[in-house]
């Protein structure tokens, strides 16, 4: 797949690795879906889109407690970043799990 050609030949570089988890995710293949996140986390650890979606992947496995410590992380960084839309998105997640 030449997205993860692309990863592979940057391997530090967090934009690649975004769109793995991002075509994972659309596959519903959770499992390497949160691989490619926890890489993606620790290339970009101030991003709470990774945290998020991470999170996503978490909840698809049914890893329910994991998924919500990822996404109280989300939030965190989300009010950080006074990101309205992502704190509405990443409390609407947590909700559901609670």
């Amino acid at each position: 797949m030449s997205y993860q050609r692309g990863a592979s030949a940057e391997p530090n570089s967090p934009e690649p690795q975004a769109l793995i988890g991002r075509v994972l995710l659309e596959k519903g293949d959770y499992l390497r879906a949160i691989v490619a996140y926890r890489r993606l986390v620790e290339l970009s650890p101030q991003n709470p889109e990774a945290f998020y979606e991470l999170g996503v992947a978490l909840r698809g496995r049914d890893r329910t407690d994991e998924a919500i410590a990822t996404f109280e992380q989300a939030l965190t960084l989300y009010q950080q970043q006074n990101n309205a839309e992502g704190v509405a998105k990443t409390e609407e997640a947590l909700d559901e799990l609670r």
